[in-house]
């Protein structure tokens, strides 16, 4: 045949393209190793960032709050018989399981936190802010000492 009739029919004499699967696996396999060493690494640094964004939104959220809680407790009447030490260690180890929860007063609450695996331990890194920052409050609405 002559090359104008395989050009005007569409048949070439070129090698098969890499891009249609007739490429070596090794190389092959060494692309989704590559591909998915990538994924992994944009996934870890997008987690933590993640991390840190919720830990400033519930530091913040916090903190607002607190001011605002503040203005109507008087600090002088409402101490509670807890230690926030003890919570706060409470909740370092065992705080998305509810064990926080628990040790303040509220035993819905820390049941929901259990059952629920402290909703991705988001719930339990907010109670950690909280009791760090000294204004979760015991289930009589007193501050820890």
């Amino acid at each position: 045949m002559s090359d104008t009739f395989k050009t005007f029919v569409g048949q070439q004499d070129t090698e098969p393209s890499p891009s249609l699967g007739h490429s070596d696996n090794h190389t092959q396999e060494e692309s989704y190793q590559e591909m998915y060493s990538k994924f992994q690494r944009t996934f870890q640094v997008s987690s933590f960032f993640n991390w840190i964004c919720i830990l400033i939104a519930s530091a913040f959220i916090t903190y607002i709050a607190n001011n605002w809680r503040m203005k109507t407790i008087d600090p002088d009447i409402c101490i509670s018989d807890r230690d926030r030490r003890i919570a706060l260690i409470v909740s370092l180890l065992f705080g998305s399981a509810g064990a926080d929860r628990f040790y303040l007063g509220y035993p819905v609450s820390a049941c929901i936190k259990y059952v629920l695996g402290g909703v991705f331990n988001v719930w339990w890194i907010v109670d950690l802010v909280r009791l760090w920052m000294g204004v979760l409050y015991d289930v009589n609405g007193c501050i820890l000492k």
